[in-house]
């Protein structure tokens, strides 16, 4: 019986199954473990090569409520800088700090 072009290129029945699979793994578990050891040893290297600390910057925008008539970007305008102050104070970051078990100094 002669068989498939896709038979041959999967190199054996249609129907191999668990046992194929394992007697394949028989005769290929050195390159195998191999190829893994390789692997997780460049993982490895690439993961201690990273930076262990990041810097990051955040983004926040103020546009004046709807609800309020009284609300315009005048107000945007005057309360705006005082929530950056209120961001970086001191006492601020030491509240941040003490939560997330960090200095102030490194936030």
């Amino acid at each position: 019986m002669q068989r498939t072009y896709a038979e041959e290129v999967r190199g054996g029945d249609a129907d191999a199954g668990l046992p194929q699979i394992l007697d394949a793994l028989r005769w290929r578990w050195k390159a195998i473990l191999l190829f893994a050891f390789f692997f997780t040893l460049g993982a490895t290297l690439l993961v201690e090569r990273l930076p262990s600390q990041y810097d990051s910057e955040a983004v926040v925008a103020f546009s004046p409520r709807a609800d309020v008539p009284a609300a315009g970007t005048d107000s945007v305008r005057v309360l705006s800088p005082k929530y950056a102050a209120y961001v970086t104070s001191a006492p601020t970051r030491e509240l941040v700090g003490s939560r997330i078990g960090e200095s102030a100094g490194t936030l």
